[in-house]
């Protein structure tokens, strides 16, 4: 094949083509990885979170919600009162010390719970470090996020036990 200038020029375009598209997609990609970002929020495991709420210690400036049946509550959080819970999955309840020990007691007893080996508490923390509130259950977290700069979203406290539990019992049979 005879070489032109010609076919040295499509070459030349074709390969300036493909790298302004990879340049394109890995620009859209970190965007959508900071758009994701910036409203992200995450539960950190805490013994003490989960400590302070089976000794009964409520929280100043902070509301308290319960999630699940009302009789048997899979999960507790108590968001700070700087933040809005927006999510119809929690009830807001009332405690005192006396109280929300009682209900830690009722959250915590479930069948099967006594296999679980990690902490039942853990804190609610936005992607730049703030804490919005904290959480207590013996079941595996739901979705967070930040829907908006003081709002948060907390999903359905679903009844499952962590993976590592589910495999502690699983084998015992």
């Amino acid at each position: 094949m005879i070489r032109t200038d010609s076919n040295l020029d499509v070459k030349k375009r074709s390969i300036v083509y493909r790298k302004e598209k990879l340049i394109f997609c890995g620009v859209l990609t970190m965007m959508l990885v900071v758009a994701c970002a910036a409203n992200s929020a995450y539960f950190s495991a805490s013994r003490d979170v989960g400590w302070q709420f089976e000794s009964g210690d409520v929280l100043p400036d902070h509301r308290y919600y319960a999630g699940g049946p009302d009789l048997k509550p899979n999960a507790l959080i108590a968001i700070h009162q700087s933040y809005e819970l927006e999510s119809p999955y929690w009830r807001p309840i009332d405690v005192t010390p006396a109280s929300l020990k009682e209900l830690t007691d009722t959250v915590k007893f479930v069948l099967e719970g006594e296999y679980k080996t990690t902490p039942n508490g853990a804190r609610i923390v936005t992607s730049d470090g703030q804490t919005v509130g904290v959480w207590y259950s013996v079941y595996d977290q739901p979705p967070v996020k930040m829907v908006a700069a003081n709002q948060v979203y907390i999903g359905d406290p679903v009844p499952r036990l962590p993976m590592e539990i589910r495999r502690k019992i699983n084998r015992r049979d």
